[in-house]
């Protein structure tokens, strides 16, 4: 886990998790992963739908290009 967000209206949380690949790196393609832990009701797990992905619990990666010299 890297970090959750927790709402006031009620017990569920959007969980951040890290995605790796076998070795140990970071999966290149997703490399964030948010899902729902509905503790309000059985504490299973959920996708994020469309809009809560785009509008607002979404995560957006994007590689950091370093400059050489």
């Amino acid at each position: 886990m890297l970090f959750r967000v927790a709402r006031s209206t009620n017990a569920n949380v959007v969980l951040y998790e890290a995605r790796l690949r076998n070795g140990g790196t970071l999966d290149e393609d997703e490399p964030v992963h948010p899902v729902w832990v509905m503790l309000a009701e059985d504490g299973r797990r959920e996708e994020l739908n469309f809009l809560e992905r785009a509008m607002a619990y979404g995560v957006d990666v994007r590689e950091r290009i370093v400059p050489s010299g």
